[in-house]
């Protein structure tokens, strides 16, 4: 019996249907990524950067303005700009 092939919208990428290799791209970090990103497109974009502020920053992209591990990194690569309120409590 041939194998039916699955397809992630995500990921724009198919693989053979069965549970494990399933299970294994959906605990990808790629496909976790993406679907991150494709919810992230209907957010508001102010909603989206006061989240964005609260990540901290990069300290070896502070350091060097480059990080080893790029886009996959915890930690935000961009400062605000200066003159910009950061979210919390309003003095």
């Amino acid at each position: 019996m041939p194998l039916t092939k699955y397809y992630c919208d995500y990921c724009n990428k198919s693989f053979n249907d069965t549970k494990a290799a399933r299970k294994r791209h959906v605990r990808g970090v790629f496909h976790r990524q993406q679907v991150k990103l494709h919810f992230d497109s209907f957010k508001d974009p102010s909603e989206v950067l006061a989240e964005e502020l609260k990540t901290p920053v990069c300290s070896v992209w502070l350091r060097q303005r480059s990080c080893p591990y790029g886009s996959s990194c915890r930690f935000r690569h961009w400062l605000p700009p200066s003159g910009m309120p950061l979210p919390g409590p309003a003095p």
